[in-house]
C-alpha cells in the first residue's frame, strides 16, 4: 500500500472515529430511540455466522433493535466521559457482500476498529455510581446509505458490525 493509501486510510479512520464516538455516546446518553440506526442490518453469512456481533458486559445481542430495546428498558440514565479513544484501518479492500468493488467509494471500502475508554456514570444523582470501561467496535460502509431518508432522519455512512463493552473491574 502506497504512502498516500496509508494517510487516506488513517484520516478517514481518524474522522469517522471521531464523529462516531460523538453521536452513539450522545445517543446513549439521551436519544435512546436512535441507537438501532448505528448496526448494520441483521445479516447471515454463507457459513452460518451472523452480524452484528454484540456482546454487552458478557451478554449477546442479537442485534441493534435488541441494544436499542435494552438501554430503553433495562439501563439506567446515563453519563459517558470519554478519556481516549484509538482507531485503526482494519481492511483497506473491504468489499461489503452483495456488492461488487467498483460500487463504493474508495474512501469507504475499509473497516474500521475504534477502541474507547472512559468512565459512564449509571444514574442522575451525585452519589450515582461511576464504572470505568473499555469497548471495542468494528464499523463497516452502510450499504443502505444511499436509500431513502426517512422523517428528514440522515443515514449513517458507517454502522456497527461488531462490539465489545467491558466494564473494567
Amino acid at each position: 500500500m502506497s504512502a498516500s493509501s496509508e494517510d487516506t486510510n488513517e484520516a478517514t479512520s481518524t474522522e469517522t472515529a471521531e464523529r462516531f464516538i460523538d453521536t452513539y455516546y450522545e445517543a446513549l446518553e439521551s436519544h435512546r430511540d436512535a441507537i438501532a440506526s448505528f448496526y448494520m442490518k441483521a445479516t447471515t453469512l454463507p457459513d452460518g455466522k451472523t452480524f452484528p456481533s454484540i456482546v454487552y458486559n458478557g451478554n449477546i445481542k442479537a442485534d441493534g433493535a435488541g441494544m436499542q430495546k435494552f438501554f430503553q428498558e433495562e439501563m439506567p440514565e446515563m453519563q459517558f466521559d470519554i478519556q481516549a479513544f484509538d482507531s485503526q484501518c482494519l481492511n483497506p479492500n473491504y468489499i461489503p457482500q452483495g456488492t461488487t468493488g467498483g460500487q463504493a467509494a474508495y474512501e469507504k471500502n475499509m473497516t474500521i476498529l475504534i477502541t474507547v475508554s472512559g468512565s459512564v456514570k449509571l444514574g442522575k444523582s451525585r452519589t450515582a455510581a461511576t464504572k470505568e470501561f473499555s469497548e471495542s467496535f468494528v464499523l463497516v460502509p452502510n450499504r443502505d446509505e444511499t436509500g431513502p431518508r426517512t422523517r428528514g432522519k440522515q443515514v449513517k455512512e458507517w454502522v456497527i458490525q461488531a462490539q465489545t463493552f467491558r466494564v473494567v473491574v
